[in-house]
């Protein structure tokens, strides 16, 4: 069993495909239960299309690094431990642009809901999205 899964993704449009597409794989060789996948698939499928939409102007070849370990527990229950992180900086959306004024937290909503706890560490360097799975038996 690999505990360990580490990938860079270019920050475009596509980030999230390919993020789900790699994480489920991952969680393949997990063998993590198919009860436990949908909603942390996801939490982190959302924080990559974040970080890949507001992280890097248009243009600039940004990437945005998607971490994860399985953290084996009590009781044969397991959590994955996940983060993303860019290196780019926070952009408000253009004023003509379809996410104008829709800065509502949806996307962060989706992450709470999909994972025991979430946390957002932003810093000069970029931004990282951590997140801790709810247990699934291992």
């Amino acid at each position: 069993m690999w505990g360990h899964y580490i990938a860079d993704i270019d920050a475009h449009p596509g980030a999230e495909t390919i993020a789900r597409s790699r994480v489920r794989r991952w969680l393949d060789t997990l063998g993590w239960p198919s009860s436990a996948r949908g909603d942390l698939i996801r939490a982190v499928c959302e924080a990559v299309s974040n970080a890949a939409e507001h992280a890097y102007p248009p243009g600039y070849a940004g990437l945005v690094r998607l971490r994860a370990d399985l953290l084996a527990g009590p009781n044969a229950m397991h959590h994955l431990a996940v983060s993303v992180t860019d290196r780019g900086r926070w952009r408000e959306p253009a004023p003509d642009s379809d996410d104008a004024g829709r800065h509502d937290g949806g996307g962060l909503a989706v992450i709470r809901a999909g994972t025991a706890h979430m946390r957002i560490e932003v810093d000069a360097r970029g931004t990282r999205v951590r997140m801790i799975s709810r247990p699934a038996a291992g």
